[in-house]
């Protein structure tokens, strides 16, 4: 847990770094400064987890701190010897306020809370992150093939075309020919962008590069391949 000290006072500043090194040896102290100025600087550079933050100091306040400062993503505890500040600093969104002479049962309660609060939005990003890669997963279309699942972007396959219980999928990249029927892709490729145009094919509307009435009727793809349309199937192709 990434720490910083701002306080004007360097020997109550050295009294809870040595307190909090004592109780929580897995804190990592990353700073500890007596200019406001200077914590400012340091807590957009080193993005703490926690900060451990003094109210009246010269120049700049506790609060002037936070708001003059870009990054905010840290947990505030303030500690002052005045307890006038509650008010103000609940405003602020602090996490605790603590009065100095530091009790240390008190800092212990305040830093689990910290602790917890911190675990919790990890925890929160990691799901959203998870979310985020299950959005993009479900994106691709996965297609089986041997001991290995394909995964394709819609507009990466071209048309897949029927090889008796066997299917051939053919992508802007690769041909391959899969174990399963034509029945199987229909079922999982999304609609409308591919279509059943016959009962020998599937193909990728946004693919299409020009209809024949010749033969029947077939259309010419993306890659130069032909494919034939069912008369009952000309609707979805015209």
């Amino acid at each position: 847990m990434r720490t910083i000290i701002i306080d004007d006072e360097p020997k109550a500043a050295k009294m809870l770094e040595i307190e909090l090194k004592n109780l929580f040896p897995e804190i990592e102290i990353v700073g500890t400064y007596q200019q406001a100025e200077l914590g400012i600087l340091a807590i957009d550079e080193k993005k703490p987890d926690l900060l451990f933050l003094d109210i009246e100091m010269p120049k700049q306040s506790g609060f002037d701190v936070l708001k003059n400062c870009q990054f905010r993503k840290m947990q505030v505890i303030f500690v002052t010897a005045y307890s006038e500040y509650a008010l103000q600093a609940i405003k602020t969104n602090a996490l605790d306020y603590i009065l100095k002479p530091i009790d240390t049962e008190e800092l212990q309660r305040a830093v689990i809370k910290a602790k917890q609060k911190i675990e919790e939005q990890k925890f929160n990003q990691f799901q959203f992150l998870l979310e985020k890669l299950d959005d993009g997963i479900n994106n691709f279309i996965k297609i089986p093939s041997g001991d290995q699942i394909l995964f394709y972007k819609p507009d990466e396959i071209i048309f897949c075309k029927a090889e008796s219980n066997y299917t051939s999928v053919v992508t802007t990249k690769q041909k391959i020919l899969i174990s399963k029927t034509l029945k199987y892709m229909e079922e999982i490729l999304p609609n409308p962008i591919f279509i059943r145009i016959h009962q020998s094919y599937i193909i990728n509307k946004n693919h299409i590069r020009a209809y024949s009435r010749l033969d029947g009727g077939y259309v010419t793809l993306s890659n130069g391949d032909t494919a034939r349309v069912a008369k009952n199937k000309k609707n979805l192709v015209l």
